[in-house]
């Protein structure tokens, strides 16, 4: 059998693909839950959120657009909150929404159903076991400036709720991957650029061959970009920042073909690498180490069904 040696990227890379995996089979209860309430699923899913992004009983606006700033329109925020809102269970105000105490007590167990799920799905024991541990001794590592990362930590299981290793490793995952967050975001600001074009530029790059799950497409079109990017920005926002990409020298256009350049490739390369700087500080396990959780998180997402 091969050995299998997984690097500090490769194993941040299955992070999200944990997160995603573990929810793979949970759709058809949600799908039943929003019937229950009688909203979408798109709307059940933002008052979940509400746990995390909530001030009070306020959601703002300017929260989403600090913790996800790479979007100049978001739809699916606006329709699912007009829902929310039809339902009675938020009102608007000047900045956002201020929700109902219904719309909490249906976050906090729709939260509880999402651990009960994901205890029941059938998780390798041991390899669970040590990625959990291995995976939140990190996480207690990041640092408490690590705004987005704070804001993860906010959603944890009741004291009536059986300890589970599956739950660990949930919570370990979405901490680190906020503290991910935090520190791409810290990269890509201090080299000058703003979310929805630096978004652009991340869509063109031809980025390293050492991840998969997390890869961009490197598109080489206006209308590649317009496709991938819809859901947050519209073509005259894709058309503005590949033309200010190719103003600063980053991009290269020709009709509708664009191609990073050599500059813009080395800045993005740069912006990784300090990403990485930051992220990989508060990583404390050695290559040996690393490559154990690497196999470990390979056997859980595995191990779990898919869609």
């Amino acid at each position: 059998m091969a050995v299998v040696t997984f690097t500090k990227r490769q194993v941040v890379d299955m992070i999200p693909e944990f997160l995603t995996r573990r929810l793979a089979t949970f759709g058809p209860k949600s799908k039943a839950r929003a019937a229950e309430l009688g909203i979408s699923e798109n709307a059940l899913g933002q008052v979940n959120n509400v746990l995390v992004l909530r001030d009070g009983d306020v959601v703002k606006r300017s929260t989403y657009v600090f913790r996800s700033p790479y979007a100049v329109k978001r739809p699916l925020l606006e329709k699912g909150w007009t829902e929310i809102v039809a339902a009675g269970l938020a009102s608007a105000t000047a900045d956002g929404w201020r929700v109902s105490p219904r719309a909490l007590e249906i976050a906090s167990d729709m939260s509880r159903r999402i651990r009960d799920h994901v205890r029941g799905l059938p998780f390798p024991a041991e390899p669970t076991k040590r990625a959990a541990k291995a995976l939140w001794a990190l996480a207690e590592r990041v640092p408490a400036s690590a705004v987005r990362t704070a804001q993860a930590k906010r959603v944890a299981p009741g004291p009536d709720e059986p300890a589970s290793d599956a739950i660990t490793l949930t919570r370990a995952s979405q901490i680190l991957w906020g503290f991910r967050d935090d520190c791409h975001i810290a990269a890509w600001q201090a080299a000058g650029y703003d979310g929805p074009t630096f978004e652009v530029l991340s869509f063109v790059w031809a980025g390293p061959g050492d991840i998969s799950h997390t890869k961009l497409p490197a598109v080489g079109s206006i209308d590649a970009l317009e496709k991938a990017l819809a859901p947050r920005q519209d073509r005259a926002d894709v058309e503005r920042n590949v033309d200010a990409l190719a103003k600063k020298g980053d991009l290269a256009r020709d009709g509708d073909s664009i191609r990073i350049t050599p500059q813009g490739q080395k800045t993005r390369d740069a912006i990784e690498a300090d990403t990485d700087r930051r992220y990989f500080a508060i990583w404390d396990l050695d290559d040996a180490a690393t490559a154990r959780l690497g196999d470990d998180l390979r056997a859980v997402i595995d191990a779990l069904p898919k869609a």
